[in-house]
């Protein structure tokens, strides 16, 4: 059982299989730590939500539909708990850039070029009705295609392209509040 396919470590875990689960953790972690981080914005809080994800995964598994997409529902659990921490925590943050890939500084967030707009925007995510905060977290900060969006969360095409459009401009509306001026 070194690299079991996830299909079967998904359907061992239902049974309760500690090992299976295990290499499901291992299999997913990356991705978890990433998805957390790019919401949260530090790795000691994004740890801490990817292990309530797990515990999550852990006693939930066993109403998982084998017939969805097993990652884009783990990674919904993250981005709920993440959500929750921003509300709950309201912190500080430090620039998502330099911490998941300080060489690369093409990003969707590239025009937030201070720890104080990207306090800001963190703090504003929450404030977004639910569809619009996932596809402004999928697509604006996971930098996930349309195509990717649109089968993690099930929502049309269009669906999300109008509820982008609608985060953006809320976006657009409470950083001008806030004193920073988006060119359009």
């Amino acid at each position: 059982m070194d690299t079991e396919p996830i299909s079967i470590l998904i359907e061992l875990s239902q049974r309760n299989d500690p090992k299976a689960f295990g290499q499901l953790v291992n299999m997913t972690r990356h991705e978890a730590i990433h998805t957390a981080l790019c919401i949260v914005g530090n790795r000691e809080d994004a740890s801490d939500i990817v292990q309530e994800a797990y515990i999550r995964l852990w006693n939930s598994i066993h109403h998982f539909n084998p017939n969805k997409p097993f990652h884009a529902w783990f990674r919904q659990i993250v981005r709920n708990l993440a959500i929750d921490c921003l509300r709950r925590r309201k912190i500080a943050l430090t620039t998502i850039r330099e911490e998941i890939n300080p060489e690369n500084s093409e990003t969707p967030l590239t025009i937030l070029e201070n720890n104080q707009l990207m306090d800001i925007v963190r703090k504003w995510i929450p404030t977004l009705p639910r569809t619009q905060q996932m596809v402004f977290i999928m697509r604006d900060i996971e930098n996930l295609s349309i195509s990717e969006v649109r089968k993690e969360s099930g929502l049309s095409v269009s669906s999300i392209k109008t509820n982008l459009h609608h985060a953006r401009k809320k976006l657009r509306k409470h950083l001008d509040n806030n004193g920073y001026h988006a060119e359009e």
